[in-house]
């Protein structure tokens, strides 16, 4: 028994030293591989052709090849394919500063959208430049306006021009018995009245418009002397006045004291908001 237990133990330790000197190693399993592709070098790749045209025995003239359209190797030509694919975010144009940094998109879409808003043009406004008595006021003023590059319109319209203090007689019955005041009137020393024709103050007779205070005081107290009633009024004057309007874009473009003559007939001289379509153009 004892032998057979010392066979036994024998037996082993010559079964492990045999397979771990002189055994051979189990082959591993074949591992799934890709074919990697054949590289070609630049050397190896076909000479580019020179020509335009190449010349067959025949005397026949075909198109060469291009160069870049020469058959590659397969695997080549898909690396070249991968690394030529670039997405469309890739693909944007790409704005950079003077140190080489690349701008990002969001700043460039600000600078183009800021560029934009620079390149609109500012709205106009219609500005009036009067009141004018005379036209021909109107007139050389348009051409000063015209000389600066804008584009100057003239109208005419009612405008206030003159007022002061009015001295008359409150409106007579009848025509006749105006008539025979203002003849007794001019009788006694004030030659200047005459009878209103028209109007809300039709027979009344008027004295004089003065543009002091003190001047109409010192005529109706005058009247009053040789026996009239004599009243004092203020009063405005009403007149045909010209005007010139015109575009601009800002509102210092018109200086109206430049344009103010010193003619009497000429008021003086505002600029304001140009009228609706109402107004009346000059032809």
């Amino acid at each position: 028994m004892k032998l057979l237990f010392l066979s036994l133990l024998l037996a082993n330790a010559l079964m492990f030293v045999w397979t771990r000197w002189f055994e051979s190693p189990p082959v591993p399993p074949a591992a799934n591989r890709v074919a990697a592709p054949t590289l070609t070098l630049a050397s190896e790749l076909p000479p580019r052709t020179e020509t335009s045209l190449v010349e067959l025995d025949d005397g026949a003239a075909v198109d060469p090849i291009p160069a870049d359209a020469a058959p590659q190797p397969a695997g080549l030509a898909d690396d070249r394919a991968t690394a030529g694919a670039v997405s469309p975010e890739d693909a944007a144009p790409v704005v950079g500063g003077g140190n080489g940094e690349v701008e990002p998109t969001a700043a460039r879409d600000e600078a183009v959208r800021v560029a934009d808003a620079a390149d609109l043009t500012a709205p106009l406004m219609c500005l009036s430049l009067g009141p004018f008595r005379i036209e021909s006021e109107a007139g050389n003023a348009a051409a000063r306006l015209e000389a600066e590059g804008l584009a100057p319109r003239q109208r005419n319209a009612e405008g206030v021009v003159g007022g002061g203090y009015w001295v008359h007689l409150p409106p007579y019955p009848t025509r006749a018995d105006a008539r025979r005041a203002v003849a007794e009137i001019n009788e006694k020393g004030v030659p200047d009245a005459y009878i209103v024709r028209t109007g809300e103050d039709i027979n009344a007779i008027a004295l004089g418009m003065l543009t002091e205070l003190d001047r109409a005081q010192r005529l109706a107290t005058q009247v009053r002397a040789i026996g009239f009633d004599a009243q004092i009024a203020e009063r405005t004057l009403t007149d045909t006045v010209f005007w010139v309007d015109v575009d601009v874009d800002n509102l210092t473009r018109v200086d109206p004291t430049a344009f103010q003559s010193s003619s009497r007939r000429v008021a003086r001289l505002r600029v304001e908001n140009c009228p609706g379509p109402d107004a009346a153009a000059l032809d």
